[in-house]
């Protein structure tokens, strides 16, 4: 197998953070329907400032996922199914021109923007993270996608968890076409433990047993490319940000498209 081709890294000079969030924030507040939005710094020395997005009506949310990172968390969307939240933060790396102890930073190289999604009430203190989105500067250690998703363990694992009567409705709601013979086996009253072993359903709490932890770590680790240009000849699969305008128009559309989806699966449109 040849040696995977390397991008080189992406040069994205930043002279001042401060206009960076700010209109990311102007971006955000419709789409999260806030009037007051803020980004707080979570570190600040020389070797990177990271910045989380809070609201001013819920700006001590703070949650955890399931490596027991705290993040902070903005409300997105309520449905009928359950409240799905947002933490989003941004990276930039310090550059000096002497030394670092004595100067402050000259300017900034973006670093990497990060929307996490968790689901949970309010009242818990612990939310469930179900999916990242990332876009990072392209490094030349590595030839991940980019952007790209990452799925959250407990995501993964709840969905092992459906039952019969779950694809019942579904099947009600003639939403599993693809399903194909396992529907139509059900839909013609043959007995429920055939349906669930063609759907693998009746091993679930074995297949849950044998997962061991690194497994799941690796489907974590998984970099789902969010954009490529697969279909062009010799196209490729890490998208460059370079411009200011490129982050804010796909942090709002990234937004907008989790919430939009989040609305499907909910059963809210």
């Amino acid at each position: 197998m040849g040696k995977t081709s390397r991008q080189k890294p992406v040069q994205f000079p930043v002279g001042d953070t401060s206009k960076i969030l700010q209109s990311c924030k102007n971006k955000l507040k419709p789409l999260l329907d806030k009037r007051e939005l803020n980004f707080i710094p979570l570190q600040q020395d020389s070797q990177r400032h990271i910045f989380a997005l809070i609201a001013k009506d819920s700006s001590n949310l703070i949650t955890t996922d399931d490596r027991s990172n705290r993040h902070h968390i903005v409300p997105l969307l309520s449905t009928i199914s359950g409240t799905y939240w947002l933490n989003i933060s941004l990276t930039f790396l310090p550059m000096f021109s002497q030394s670092k102890q004595k100067t402050a930073p000259q300017s900034f190289q973006f670093s990497g923007v990060s929307i996490r999604v968790f689901k949970g009430l309010a009242t818990e203190n612990k939310k469930e993270p179900l999916l990242r989105a990332e876009w990072d500067i392209l490094k030349d250690n590595n030839n991940h996608a980019q952007p790209h998703w990452h799925v959250y363990k407990s995501f993964q694992i709840r969905n092992l968890n459906a039952t019969a009567s779950d694809f019942e409705s579904l099947i009600e709601a003639d939403e599993v076409q693809d399903f194909g013979t396992c529907a139509e086996k059900f839909n013609s009253g043959e007995r429920e433990n055939d349906f669930q072993e063609d759907l693998g359903q009746n091993n679930t709490e074995n297949e849950q047993a044998s997962l061991k932890e690194n497994d799941w770590d690796f489907e974590t680790k998984f970099h789902f490319a969010m954009a490529s240009q697969w279909h062009v000849n010799g196209g490729t699969h890490r998208i460059v940000i370079d411009q200011e305008a490129l982050l804010y128009s796909w942090l709002a559309g990234c937004v907008q498209y989790i919430k939009e989806q989040l609305l499907y699966v909910s059963g809210g449109r």
